[in-house]
């Protein structure tokens, strides 16, 4: 048997290297436009979850744009609105980082979120008053524009034992405007379960000076929803300026109606019938805070240091406020409101000391 020797020309080897590149190219095209086109998917699910409470203030509230442009796992939404009925509330320019494969793992950037025209005018610029006016665009320049940044990355699964989904992750928070930087970091647990859940409230017996402790039940609660730990960052960027123009609006306010000096009495301990200097402003507030600290019980650990902290914040002596928390008995976040209702503004021992354990 004869064989023939099988050769290929110089011309068809490079024809076949080529194609092979081209099918490579289109191949990867197409699996790039695949990604492309469901981070686009991802992203558009994700804002259409973002839910507006219905009853409340802002029911029919919407966020709406025009169009998502998306690089693999990275989108940009282009003319992003917060939208109510017929007009828009504000605007912002947002970028959305979403793992296409967990809708639980995403990143929100809100950079330059400002009200729309009609908002900034009904709520800052409608003054026809002078000094309302710059009181007005003071207010206005030291609330925006704002940068938002949230952050989540969680792992969900159908918990067997309890027979419902769970949730577990963390979400971060960042926020910045001109007067102040907030980071917020929180460790989470979520079960959609109906549940039932005991928790214990402590009440001081003043007629043995005893501490009693007394267990509720909340019934039949929707979901369990968990904080397991917190830390919270606050940098003062310019908080007592915020703080001048507040009080400036709330003292013209009271100026009008005759009450300024039962104002300046009750919140600042100066019997004058006038609207203070902002240095005379801010020693005073100081004062009447420090009066307010000392009339709290030692017994309110977790507060007064709490407390202490943003008197170090006021003298300026420190510019970053810093706390961690542990929920030390699992309490969800249901319950804790349920605590702290029961404290009311009596103490805040079962809501703070009794309920988490801080770091400082």
């Amino acid at each position: 048997m004869n064989f023939k020797r099988l050769t290929i020309s110089k011309r068809a080897t490079i024809y076949i290297i080529f194609g092979a590149i081209v099918l490579s190219s289109i191949a990867m095209f197409f699996a790039n436009n695949m990604i492309k086109n469901k981070a686009k998917r991802e992203v558009i699910q994700v804002i259409k979850n973002l839910k507006v409470d219905k009853a409340g203030m802002f029911r029919g509230t919407k966020v709406e744009f025009d169009d998502v442009e998306c690089t693999f796992n990275k989108c940009r939404i282009i003319n992003t609105r917060l939208s109510n009925d017929n007009f828009d509330l504000a605007t912002a320019n947002v970028e959305v980082i979403i793992n296409i494969y967990n809708r639980t793992n995403f990143k929100i950037i809100i950079n330059n979120l400002n009200p729309s025209n009609v908002t900034k005018d009904a709520f800052f610029y409608s003054y026809t008053d002078d000094v309302y006016k710059k009181i007005g665009d003071n207010m206005y320049k030291s609330l925006f524009p704002m940068n938002l940044e949230f952050d989540i990355n969680a792992k969900t699964k159908y918990n067997m034992i309890e027979k419902g989904s769970e949730a577990i992750g963390v979400y971060k928070i960042f926020a910045e405007n001109s007067f102040i930087k907030l980071n917020l970091e929180s460790d989470f647990y979520f079960l959609d379960k109906v549940h039932d859940e005991k928790i214990e409230i402590a009440r001081f017996n003043e007629e043995n000076g005893e501490e009693e402790v007394y267990e509720l039940v909340l019934d039949k609660l929707p979901h369990k929803s968990i904080t397991n730990s917190f830390k919270a960052k606050i940098e003062n960027k310019n908080i007592h300026n915020f703080g001048y123009i507040v009080y400036s609006l709330l003292a013209n306010n009271e100026k009008t109606n005759n009450k300024l000096l039962e104002m300046n009495s009750y919140f600042l301990g100066v019997n004058k019938d006038e609207i203070l200097e902002q240095k005379e402003f801010e020693d005073n507030f100081l004062k009447m805070f420090n009066a307010y600290y000392n009339s709290i019980e030692d017994n309110e650990v977790v507060f007064k240091k709490i407390l202490k902290k943003w008197e170090n914040l006021l003298k300026k002596e420190k510019n970053i406020f810093e706390i961690e928390a542990i929920n030390k008995k699992g309490i969800s976040n249901t319950a804790l409101e349920v605590v702290m209702q029961s404290d009311g503004l009596d103490t805040t021992n079962n809501y703070l000391d009794n309920a988490f354990e801080f770091k400082y």
